[in-house]
């Protein structure tokens, strides 16, 4: 319903524009509901016409910057919503997307000291909190995560996340008894939140209870039966036992769930290129690179494939495809 509603909020602001070019507020709207459509190039093109009036409109360039970095220019993104914070520095909001923006260019350090300017400004953002935490688990700083984290939990009691951060910080630091105390913690707040089950999963696989991971794994399919990291591990469990019927099951029932996703085709087309079954470990193959034809891995795996059933000439064409890629 709320797709349908923003699809029709689309198709009359679109028309208002139409009769009224270069309104900025109808501009922003339009931008606004298109990010949420998932249409990063319709948003910019909506806006780069108004560009020149709102170089001080922060919201526009915020606007601007956020759907360059979803279509996966991280420079030009990063440029607005530079000028954005610049043009309104005590927006917590815009800090966030800024910090969202160097996180995609990979400049963890910089994303971490925008977040905390963020939270500095509005402690009631927590998305900047939640973000700053990890952005501390990806520099593998743990003790910065943990501290992040315990501020979380005051602000969010009654929530499961900051629970389920902490363990991540803890488990981080080597510390697997307090960790696994943090993800129960956030069961007993929410019984059902999938992240702490397969984060306890994880546990039980440090400490090599295989047997204890797999009913970890199991649980978090009763909560959520499409579950791709549940069924991807169950797989993998199975394969370390040689319980090779099970794989396939695990492996076709993670395909059939998520038909759009590489990650399922390709686990499922490297256990039928190991089972010599090379046809339709190709078939996968080909259908991923379809799907998501310049991803490296994707191509990697067809030009195994591809040599592995004489493919040759196929085989190396992808390779000359991979070498562009990379």
């Amino acid at each position: 319903r709320r797709q349908r509603q923003m699809c029709i909020r689309d198709r009359y602001l679109g028309k208002f524009l139409q009769r009224n070019p270069g309104n900025v507020h109808a501009s922003k709207l339009l931008a606004a509901t298109l990010l949420k459509l998932k249409q990063p190039d319709k948003t910019i093109q909506v806006l780069e016409p108004g560009l020149p009036g709102a170089r001080g409109d922060a919201q526009f360039l915020a606007l601007l910057g956020s759907a360059y970095i979803a279509l996966g220019d991280s420079g030009t993104g990063l440029k607005y919503l530079d000028s954005a914070v610049k043009a309104n520095p005590d927006v917590a909001n815009l800090r966030t997307l800024y910090a969202i923006g160097q996180l995609a260019s990979g400049d963890v350090d910089q994303a971490v000291s925008e977040l905390n300017a963020a939270v500095d400004l509005d402690q009631g953002l927590m998305q900047a909190d939640i973000l700053l935490v990890m952005a501390n688990l990806h520099k593998k700083d743990f003790d910065s995560a943990l501290a992040a984290a315990d501020a979380l939990t005051g602000k969010m009691p009654n929530n499961p996340i900051p629970h389920n951060l902490r363990g991540a910080a803890l488990t981080g630091k080597g510390d697997y008894q307090a960790a696994r105390k943090a993800y129960k913690d956030a069961l007993a707040v929410q019984s059902n939140f999938v992240p702490a089950h397969l984060n306890l999963a994880q546990l039980e696989l440090i400490a090599q209870d295989t047997a204890a991971a797999e009913r970890r794994y199991r649980k978090v399919l009763d909560y959520d039966a499409d579950n791709l990291k549940a069924l991807l591990a169950l797989a993998a469990l199975a394969g370390r036992e040689g319980r090779t019927d099970q794989v396939e099951q695990w492996l076709k029932r993670a395909y059939k769930s998520h038909p759009k996703m590489v990650q399922p085709m390709l686990h499922l087309a490297a256990h039928y290129l190991q089972q010599n079954d090379i046809q339709r470990a190709l078939d996968l193959a080909n259908e991923a690179a379809v799907v998501q034809p310049r991803n490296p891995v994707v191509l990697k795996t067809l030009a195994q494939i591809q040599f592995a059933g004489g493919n040759d000439k196929e085989a190396l064409a992808t390779l000359r495809s991979l070498v562009e890629v990379v």
